[in-house]
């Protein structure tokens, strides 16, 4: 279910393309690209904070015709983790950043961060205040 919900938030972003997914409990992985500029930047935003690298590779020669004219496709990212818990970091972290980006509702939201195992958006934001209250 994780994997699942995990993609489903993929093909909501925009210019993510799924490529191939392993969905299991050991060793799975996850391949797409990404020709948004701003989906681009909000994933590896996000496996960054959860500490996830996505490793790329170049899918296309670069002097190929369909590299030239669309150079956003060469490039394809991949995450191969030992667990579901490392996915489940990062789709939590998407969701906030989508949430906070406008892009997607909060009961959607919710619905997701409980598949993640990870704390609602009305949790988060109380979090956050009283971070702030204590700076």
């Amino acid at each position: 279910m994780i994997i699942k919900s995990l993609i489903k938030i993929f093909e909501s972003m925009e210019g993510v393309n799924i490529i191939d997914v392993k969905d299991v409990k050991k060793y799975p992985h996850i391949r797409l690209t990404i020709s948004s500029s701003q989906s681009r930047l909000l994933v590896i935003y996000c496996a960054e904070a959860s500490n996830i690298i996505f490793n790329s590779y170049t899918s296309l020669i670069p002097t190929s015709k369909e590299a030239l004219d669309n150079p956003d496709i060469g490039v394809e990212y991949q995450y191969r983790a030992e667990s579901l818990d490392e996915f489940q970091n990062l789709g939590a972290f998407l969701i906030w950043n989508l949430y906070d980006l406008g892009q997607i509702e909060i009961d959607i939201a919710d619905e997701f961060l409980s598949i993640f195992e990870a704390i609602s958006i009305n949790e988060r934001r109380k979090n956050k205040i009283l971070r702030d209250n204590n700076e």
